[in-house]
């Protein structure tokens, strides 16, 4: 009898866990309406984050970072369009889960060229998939016509900011992780992998 419970008290959990996963993208993000095409603006890079829709890993949002700076969780399904500085970045995934250098990504970005980052899911949450060259356009094509830009919203402003303490935590020992880790083991995006 206590089995029975206990299988039925597991189950009703894990489905309130996915339903506030999904009220959580919703409530973080809105979409950007009116964009046919996505370009750098003068100055800048361009780096487009995408989640094409798949099943596995569905309920699971995903806040990205650029160092300390929230730029929106990206839900199933999502693109997010980041207007960058040329030069040196390291991208973070700030998801629930194991420490992993796949939160982590390091970027190298050159002035007017445009960048693309698929998200992967893995147990425990999503790594930093950097497409380099050769790059795969028809793919690329595909996730980018499949998926909807979002921008965030002050809902997901608001959480960065009251959620800044622990990620600041997770930050540096990802980065400890980080570091610890062999060069080919880290998930890099070249600077000639822009178009």
């Amino acid at each position: 009898m206590d089995k029975i419970f206990s299988r039925k008290l597991i189950s009703v959990i894990f489905i309130i866990s996915i339903l506030q996963a999904c009220a959580t993208a919703h409530h973080h993000s809105i979409p950007v309406e009116g964009v046919t095409t996505l370009t750098p603006k003068p100055g800048h890079a361009l780096v487009i984050f995408m989640r094409p829709g798949t099943f596995v890993g569905g309920a699971i949002q995903t806040p990205v970072f650029d160092d300390r700076k929230y730029l929106g969780t990206i839900s199933r399904g999502n693109k997010l369009a980041y207007q960058a500085k040329p030069g040196k970045h390291m991208f973070v995934l700030a998801h629930t889960g194991d420490i992993n250098p796949g939160d982590l990504m390091q970027a190298t970005l050159t002035e007017g060229k445009t960048y693309y980052v698929l998200l992967t899911v893995r147990f425990g949450g999503f790594d930093f998939k950097p497409l380099n060259k050769p790059l795969p356009m028809d793919k690329i094509k595909s996730w980018l016509d499949s998926t909807i830009l979002i921008k965030p919203n002050e809902h997901g402003y608001a959480w960065a900011v009251e959620n800044k303490p622990d990620l600041d935590r997770k930050y540096q020992r990802n980065l400890k992780n980080w570091n610890e880790t062999s060069e080919g083991q880290r998930k890099t995006l070249f600077a000639d992998s822009g178009i």
